[in-house]
């Protein structure tokens, strides 16, 4: 994710909709699987505001950077068709943002993933 997104995000000739959206589909992903690795239902839903909430009201900890991620949820439709002029798109804070949760949601679901060691009982 980080080399096709760190590439995308540093071209300049690829316009601040197409960046952001997939700044806003990353994000979006990485939550979807850390809610799936834990085993959390949550509605089918894009918006990034809802998911934030499911992680919250399950009390999973998360940097304090995803409550921030919602400034993403604009890009994934609302710019992406003509009429309203998107704002300008601050690029390094977004892939910033985007490798932060990528971070955290590696973490967690290596946490999930791997099952606690069963402690050996010492020799009486």
């Amino acid at each position: 994710m980080r080399r096709s997104y760190g590439k995308v995000s540093s071209d300049t000739d690829i316009a601040d909709a197409i960046v952001g959206f997939h700044a806003q589909q990353a994000v979006e992903k990485l939550i979807k699987a850390v809610l799936a690795a834990r085993g959390v239902a949550f509605m089918e839903s894009h918006a990034l505001s809802y998911l934030i909430g499911v992680v919250e009201e399950n009390e999973i900890e998360a940097p304090e950077t995803l409550s921030e991620a919602d400034v993403l949820s604009p890009w994934a439709v609302e710019f992406r068709y003509e009429g309203e002029e998107p704002p300008v798109l601050d690029r390094p804070a977004a892939l910033a943002l985007v490798e932060q949760v990528r971070t955290w949601a590696e973490s967690e679901i290596q946490a999930v993933d791997r099952p606690s060691q069963p402690q050996q009982q010492q020799p009486r």
